[in-house]
C-alpha cells in the first residue's frame, strides 16, 4: 500500500497556498512588495514586532522574507537582526503546523485508511526531522511540510527543534548580509541561498544517518 493520497494531499495544500500567494500578489500591496520602506519609517520596537508578524503571516501571504530578513540586518544590525528574524521563522512555523493540526489533520483522517495513517506517521518519525529542515529555508515547500507535519500528528518537540535548526542559519547569513550593506543585495543572493542551504541539510542529514543509522533527523 502507499502514501499517494498524502502526497496528492501535499500537493493540493502547495496549490492552494499559489492561489493564495496569486491572489495577494493581484492585490499589488506595497508591503508585500518590498516592507523594508515601512520598517525604516517605524521605530526600532514596532519595526521589530512588524518583522515578526509579516513573516509570521508569509505561510498565508507573499511576503518577500528574504529581503526581510535582509532588512532586519540592516535595522538592527547581524545579532539582533538575526535573533527577530529566527523569531519571526519560528512562529511561521508553529502557525503552519497549527493549520494542519486544526484544519489539514481532519482531511487527512477522512481520506486516509487507519492503515495510511499509521504508515504516514511512521514515515515521519523516521525522515519528517530532515523533510523540516531541509524545506524550511524554502518558499511554499516550507510552508507546505509544515502544515502536513501537524496534520500527520508529528511530535511538536522534533518538528520545533528541526524547524529552529532550519531556521538559524538562513536568518545568520540574511542578517550579515544586510548589516554589510544599507540596500538589497543581488537576487542571485536572496534565491540562491534558500536552495543552497536546504541542499546542504539534506547531504549533512543524510551523511549523519549512514554513519548513524539508528539516528532519526
Amino acid at each position: 500500500m502507499t502514501l499517494k493520497r498524502l502526497w496528492l494531499f501535499s500537493v493540493a495544500i502547495m496549490i492552494a497556498l499559489l492561489a493564495l500567494f496569486g491572489v495577494a500578489t493581484a492585490l499589488d500591496l506595497p508591503v508585500l512588495r518590498d516592507p523594508t520602506p515601512l520598517l525604516e519609517r517605524s521605530s526600532r520596537g514596532y519595526a521589530a514586532a512588524v518583522s515578526v508578524a509579516l513573516l509570521i503571516a508569509d505561510v498565508l501571504l507573499p511576503v518577500p522574507s528574504s529581503f526581510l530578513m535582509i532588512g532586519n540586518g540592516t535595522l538592527f544590525g547581524p545579532g539582533m537582526g538575526a535573533l527577530i528574524s529566527v523569531v519571526g521563522s519560528m512562529g511561521a512555523a508553529w502557525f503552519g503546523y497549527g493549520l494542519g493540526r486544526l484544519g489539514a489533520g481532519r482531511v487527512l483522517q477522512r481520506i486516509l485508511s487507519p492503515e495510511e495513517n499509521r504508515r504516514a506517521q511512521e514515515l515521519l518519525g523516521r525522515h519528517g526531522g530532515i523533510a523540516v529542515i531541509v524545506t524550511r529555508p524554502v518558499p511554499i515547500l516550507a510552508e507546505t511540510v509544515a502544515i502536513v507535519a501537524g496534520g500527520t500528528r508529528m511530535s511538536l518537540f522534533v518538528f520545533s527543534i528541526t524547524s529552529l535548526l532550519g531556521c538559524i542559519p538562513v536568518a545568520v547569513i540574511y542578517a550579515l548580509a544586510g548589516a554589510r550593506s544599507s540596500t538589497i543585495s543581488h537576487p542571485a543572493l536572496v534565491f540562491g541561498i534558500p536552495l543552497l542551504l536546504g541542499s546542504a541539510y539534506w547531504l549533512v542529514a543524510r551523511v549523519i544517518q549512514k554513519r548513524n543509522p539508528g539516528v532519526v533527523i
